[in-house]
């Protein structure tokens, strides 16, 4: 998926550096996950998030693009309430804080 969001940010790049706009991006939870997707789908979707994150940030600025990888369950029972309370909410909040 990296890769895929990686070539996404290729394509914007020109503008991204026309407005001085720095992206970050990252995964969270892929650690040692084989995960199946339509790649094609995932960077139309990642193509839009992106270019309405530059058409509405202002330059010179910062983007960060957080793919999070979430499990119906987790290991200990929690459902993906819980876990995305816990672990994805947690996440933003230090971020933000």
């Amino acid at each position: 998926m990296k890769v895929a969001m990686e070539e996404v940010a290729d394509i914007m790049s020109f503008s991204l550096k026309m407005k001085n706009i720095h992206l970050e991006m990252n995964q969270i939870g892929f650690e040692d996950q084989q995960v199946r997707f339509d790649k094609q789908r995932f960077q139309q979707i990642f193509l839009n998030y992106l270019s309405n994150a530059i058409k509405f940030v202002r330059g010179p600025g910062n983007i960060e693009a957080l793919l999070f990888f979430i499990k119906a369950k987790s290991e200990e029972g929690q459902s993906l309430k819980q876990y995305f309370e816990e672990r994805v909410l947690h996440y933003c909040g230090e971020k933000f804080n």
